[in-house]
């Protein structure tokens, strides 16, 4: 038995067809995931807490560091801008804090 031409293309139509479905289908699926994903790995943004934290913890550091700097008028993020240049030398503790809040 021969198939005719014209009913092998539409048959082969109707393949493509399913899998254009199933691979728009799929690609949804796929974005749809990647960007509930992306949503829960985000980074939280650094807190006044984290800030403070690094003025308290990095005080000796900050000022062999960042001797160029005032001390006293500098806040938290300042300081931590400026420290995080200088990771490899801080304090343990120092270190930690400014990690806290650069990436």
């Amino acid at each position: 038995m021969t198939i005719s031409p014209a009913r092998r293309t539409a048959s082969r139509l109707s393949m493509a067809g399913a899998f254009v479905r199933y691979g728009l289908a799929s690609m949804v699926t796929t974005l749809a995931l990647a960007s509930a994903a992306a949503g829960q790995d985000a980074p939280k943004a650094p807190t006044d807490k984290d800030y403070r934290q690094v003025v308290r913890t990095c005080k000796a550091d900050y000022a062999k560091f960042c001797d160029t700097a005032p001390t006293a008028s500098a806040s938290g993020r300042d300081q931590a801008i400026c420290l995080k240049y200088q990771k490899q030398d801080l304090s343990l503790p120092c270190r930690t804090a400014v990690n806290a809040v650069s990436r």
